[in-house]
């Protein structure tokens, strides 16, 4: 069993590197270089009203290294009312460095603004002592965003981009805050 198993391993591995030969055309270094668009999704996270930014994400690079970023995003869960959320936020980001090879991906690195806008649902509970009960209010909660910090994003086999993102971020006016953020996501490429 296990030398009919390793037969098939190695024939599939074999029939992969072969056809993946003489399928491949030579590229050029301008080929392999990045496509100035790309639309995919994206998640940031820091400790905000709404914890984070998670949504439809476009991005925009120009030629003097110059690069755009938008975000929309939002939540709704019936069962959890202070989950809920609208957000939209942009970044400009300026390239530092950026890989040119003939490999199969690529990478750069890019430092970043951030500003945005926040609309959340939120839920606060308090406890009345002469009526030894719990009461909620509710309450809408408008805030801003902004952050800086340093990106790298990764692109395989020229389409698909995984940027990682490490920063401050925080949002103001209601319940300022400021803290370290991360941010990821995936996108294509075009």
């Amino acid at each position: 069993m296990k030398k009919s198993t390793r037969l098939i391993v190695a024939a599939l591995v074999l029939f992969l590197g072969i056809s993946a030969s003489a399928t491949a055309k030579e590229k050029t270094e301008r080929e392999w270089m990045f496509h100035d668009n790309a639309c995919g999704a994206k998640a940031m996270g820091w400790n905000s009203s709404v914890n984070g930014v998670y949504g439809l994400n476009y991005q925009r690079w120009f030629e003097n290294n110059i690069g755009l970023e938008t975000t929309f995003g939002g939540s709704f869960n019936p069962d959890r009312k202070w989950d809920n959320y609208l957000c939209v936020n942009g970044q400009l980001q300026y390239r530092i460095f950026q890989s040119q090879t003939d490999k199969p991906f690529v990478g750069q690195f890019y430092f970043w603004g951030m500003g945005g806008y926040i609309l959340s649902h939120q839920v606060s509970t308090r406890y009345i002592v002469e009526e030894d009960k719990y009461e909620e209010e509710e309450r809408i909660v408008s805030n801003a965003c902004a952050g800086l910090g340093f990106g790298a994003e990764v692109v395989f086999w020229e389409r698909i981009s995984i940027p990682v993102e490490f920063g401050m971020c925080g949002d103001f006016p209601s319940s300022p805050n400021v803290g370290f953020s991360v941010s990821t996501g995936i996108r294509f490429r075009f």
